[in-house]
């Protein structure tokens, strides 16, 4: 689904026709309630999440927001905000009746981090209500059962949720041998709490949960609380010592790093391939290691900056530097390998290499040779040893790492990297025009010193790429094929993750209506043609892949997203993605005016665009789901006019949920 001008091509750049403009429209499929929007009877402040795994969802209905006030939870007052589950299937809303600061789903049971006070309970008996304790809720039987005390620590999550289990910090206690504080709890043993155990003969250790992605439980531990120097540098003051742990098998141990990032936000990314093999990329903070200078040029066999730079080293030790482990089994087989690259706020691992957003004063260097040192340019490594990252002037650009969406700037698809490059800047210009855009690029790590940046997004395909843009004779359509290309494509708005092998993005009409040959793209090419508005100005949803091995191809349909708050999600074949009325001229609602923000929803390989409700200005994703079954939004009543959730008043915000 290019973006292409003709209808007569496949699979085109689409916008859909007010005929899909149905609320509560159903594409059809085997379950007869795919796609039927229900509402939750909760009134919700915004404030809190909403969790969805499969086709169950938990939210936290605001007491104070519902009928003027309502004890929830019973500890007589109304402050709180209290658990209420969702079986999307089934279309039930129960109340948990407990006043939780986070929740988990692992199949259908129910995790809660409590704390007592707030809940006006003491659930373990125990320090009357001093404690935070975990909680178990079954959506079966729907039973409520306490679990576990847990660590009192604020220093990172209560707890992550792995495909079938839970892995959680309990509070300190007399641990033996080589025991942790860390517990595993089985689905099919949910009130069952395991012991994980470190690695033989390291002793105890006693970890908070930092993260998960890629099967790796990621953790860090105190100093101060092991009594212990974990990193080996002579002290224990580090507060933030890396561990890993498999969250996927039941009898690993806690792995050690050893090194200490600078606190409980640095930024941290794992892949795996399909051989089990994973790759974890973290940046040390070189104060914590001891104020050691870890990119100084002497500790690598290849220059780290280009050749400009060779008078001016880093010789300070406040930077944080690129490193990483690759794993076999989860049984260390690589050394931990410093990249020596200076990096900040982001790391985005691929198959076979890592990169991460990297200052021009961290490094002491003007990396992509323009007049100042006030750039962040995307630098990555492969990971073969001796590390080698490319250096030259032309391959480092200014990176807008502002562009909202979760990527800042930068994100994997497959084995490359996808950027969007400042022009203004980086002080080049790549398309010709005014030097003012930010562009779509992406460059190939496995091509390593030689890598080359490309901008262009036009194939040998006649309808592929942006062959939009080619209009040889003038007439305002475009000649896909003739070779005129205009082949640059900018946006406003890109998601950080790689979901279902493709990238959510915005592309901006401004950027192609700088060429006059080119109108409003906010029309409808696919389903009988709709013009909508005649302006340049509109953000529209792609989703983006590498349909040839060197064609970035921007799939998509025409409608006006809210430029900075897209919410765009990809869940198995469908797109959902946030439709600004006002600016797509269309009331989509059909409440008499074009006021609102609204939930579409598209299949990623054909045009078949559908209105699925009113939704809400809140920013981040418009669904939340996991992507196999259900998924909930909230949406705003005060811009539909509508009781939605029959309290009696169109005040509130709700939350709302379908299958797909």
């Amino acid at each position: 689904m290019s973006l292409t001008s003709r209808s007569l091509a496949p699979l085109l750049f689409t916008l859909a026709c007010t005929a899909t403009l149905v609320p509560g429209c159903s594409s059809g499929g085997s379950n007869r309630h795919e796609f039927q929007v229900r509402t939750a009877v909760g009134t919700v402040s915004g404030a809190t999440e909403l969790i969805v795994v499969g086709d169950w969802a938990a939210y936290f209905a605001s007491e104070a927001l519902t009928a003027g006030g309502t004890d929830l939870n019973g500890d007589l007052d109304t402050t709180d905000d209290v658990v209420r589950a969702i079986h999307i299937e089934d279309a039930t809303d129960v109340l948990v009746g407990v006043a939780a600061d986070d929740v988990a789903i692992v199949g259908k049971e129910f995790f809660l981090s409590v704390t007592e006070a707030t809940d006006g309970v003491d659930w373990n008996g125990v320090n009357g209500m001093a404690d935070r304790v975990l909680l178990h809720w079954d959506g079966a039987t729907e039973v409520l059962t306490f679990v576990d005390t847990l660590n009192p620590s604020t220093v990172g999550e209560d707890f992550v949720a792995t495909l079938d289990r839970l892995i959680y910090s309990a509070a300190p206690a007399a641990l033996v041998g080589d025991e942790t504080s860390l517990r595993r709890i089985e689905e099919n043993a949910p009130t069952t709490p395991v012991v994980v155990m470190n690695e033989t003969g390291a002793g105890t250790l006693d970890p908070v949960v930092f993260g998960f992605e890629a099967g790796l439980v990621f953790l860090l531990a105190d100093e101060a609380n092991e009594a212990a120097d974990l990193n080996g540098d002579a002290d224990m003051t580090d507060a933030y010592v890396l561990a890993l742990l498999d969250g996927n098998e039941d009898d690993t141990p806690v792995l050690l790093v050893g090194l200490a990032l600078a606190d409980d936000a640095a930024p941290i990314a794992a892949d795996t391939d399909f051989s089990g093999d994973r790759l974890v990329g973290f940046l040390v903070d070189e104060a914590a290691q001891g104020g050691t200078n870890l990119n100084a040029p002497g500790l690598f066999a290849n220059k780290l900056v280009p050749d400009s730079c060779d008078g001016t080293p880093d010789v300070d030790a406040n930077d944080q530097v690129l490193h990483f482990l690759c794993f076999d089994d989860f049984v260390l087989n690589n050394t931990v390998v410093n990249t020596g690259l200076a990096g900040r706020d982001r790391i985005v691992v691929v198959e076979d290499a890592l990169a991460t957003l990297s200052d021009e004063a961290d490094a002491n260097c003007n990396m992509n040779g323009d007049l100042d040192m006030a750039d962040t340019v995307l630098r990555w490594v492969s990971t073969t040893t001796p590390v080698a990252p490319p250096r030259n002037t032309t391959q480092l650009f200014a990176i807008n790492t502002t562009i909202p969406g979760g990527a800042m700037g930068v994100a994997g698809l497959f084995d490359r990297f996808v950027a969007i490059v400042d022009e203004s800047q980086d002080s080049r210009n790549l398309d010709g025009k005014a030097q003012d855009h930010d562009l779509f690029g992406w460059v190939d790590p496995a091509d390593g010193l030689a890598a080359v940046w490309t901008f262009a997004h036009q194939g040998a395909r006649a309808s592929s790429g942006t062959s939009i843009f080619e209009d040889t004779n003038n007439d305002g359509l475009g000649d896909p094929g003739s070779g005129a290309s205009e082949p640059y494509a900018g946006t406003s708005w890109m998601s950080g993750d790689n979901t279902f092998g493709r990238i959510a993005a915005t592309f901006l009409e401004e950027v192609p209506g700088t060429n006059p040959k080119v109108g409003s793209l906010n029309i409808n090419l696919d389903c009988a043609v709709f013009f909508k508005d005649a302006d340049v100005t509109d953000a529209l949803p792609v989703w983006l892949d590498f349909a040839e091995s060197n064609v970035l191809d921007f799939d998509g349909v025409g409608f006006a997203v809210d430029p900075a708050n897209a919410g765009m999600v990809i869940a198995g074949v469908y797109v959902f993605f946030r439709v600004n009325e006002a600016q797509d001229a269309i009331d989509h609602n059909k409440d008499g005016a074009l006021d609102d923000v609204v939930l579409m929803r598209n299949s990623v390989n054909r045009c078949d665009p559908t209105f699925m409700s009113t939704s809400s200005v809140l920013p981040g994703s418009v669904v939340v789901t996991n992507g196999t079954r259900g998924a909930a939004f909230f949406c705003d009543e005060t811009l539909t006019s509508e009781d939605l959730n029959g309290d009696g008043d169109a005040m509130d915000l709700v939350v709302r949920y379908f299958t797909f």
